[in-house]
């Protein structure tokens, strides 16, 4: 996905998600899930045919033989957590061009959202519990993605648009997050390695144990607090990167008018940092 944001005389192009937003910020435009969504007021229009009704349906069924699941919105919130006998228990909510209209079905590790008179359907939220140990994939235009408590090893992608991404309590592989202008949070992660890509927010590690982090930012900062991570390379335009209470063996980072702080955390036994405009301060 990619996205575009117009607003007034600024113009803000990064990977997570595709849409555009006019300087009064009454309409959008958003491709997700091969869906091209306009959406004005409140109101959804797909292929100029509003979608005025909503309602969050039940999704349950047991594991099939999918290897990873894949779960899009446009505008709304997923959040999704392990569930305890490897079963989906979801709550999906579907926009409709018909009051009434549509099911939801789960097929491959994806939602399908069908309608019983070839009407338009939209799936705009996500929530309730997952089979752990399978490869998630998330995406949202302008939604956030929070994922809690999965334990099973499996890899982890979000992109987002103008939302967030949270993960917290997670021991999992290998993470990869793009983001346009939310931020990223990581709270009690364990993880492999955690790729980054984010236009204007930054990231918060806390109480995490990475073997790596790589990240690329153009506005936001970074700040890695009680936690260790193997090793760090990070690309910073404007934004700052602080170590507060934190062991890391190898740090890589390139800051074009941030600072770096080491607070509490020992210079790492590999040490490659080009401040730019900024300063190394060392507690």
């Amino acid at each position: 996905m990619r996205l575009t944001i117009i607003l007034g005389s600024l113009l803000l192009t990064c990977s997570a998600c595709a849409f555009s937003i006019p300087a009064d910020w009454g309409s959008s435009t958003i491709s997700v899930a091969g869906l091209t969504v306009e959406h004005d007021d409140g109101v959804f229009t797909i292929d100029g045919v509003e979608l005025r009704h909503s309602r969050w349906v039940d999704v349950v069924g047991p594991r099939g033989a999918e290897a990873d699941m894949h779960f899009s919105t446009a505008t709304e919130v997923i959040e999704l957590g392990p569930s305890a006998d490897a079963a989906y228990a979801l709550q999906v909510l579907l926009y409709s061009e018909v009051e009434g209209d549509g099911e939801v079905a789960l097929e491959g590790g994806r939602l399908v959202a069908r309608s019983t008179g070839e009407h338009k359907l939209l799936i705009n939220a996500v929530k309730g519990k997952v089979p752990d140990g399978l490869a998630l994939n998330c995406e949202s235009g302008m939604g956030n993605v929070k994922l809690a408590g999965f334990s099973g090893g499996q890899d982890l992608g979000i992109e987002v648009g103008m939302g967030s991404a949270t993960l917290t309590g997670c021991s999992v592989g290998a993470i990869a997050i793009k983001a346009g202008m939310g931020g990223v949070d990581f709270k009690g992660v364990n993880a492999g390695v955690a790729d980054i890509d984010a236009g204007m927010g930054g990231a918060e590690f806390e109480a995490c144990n990475l073997e790596g982090f790589t990240g690329d930012f153009g506005m936001g900062s970074v700040t890695v607090r009680a936690s260790h991570v193997a090793r760090i390379e990070a690309d910073i335009g404007m934004g700052s990167m602080t170590l507060v209470n934190s062991t890391v063996d190898s740090l890589s980072a390139d800051l074009g008018m941030g600072d770096l702080v080491l607070k509490g955390t020992a210079r790492p036994r590999s040490f490659d940092a080009d401040v730019g405009l900024g300063s190394v301060f060392e507690d």
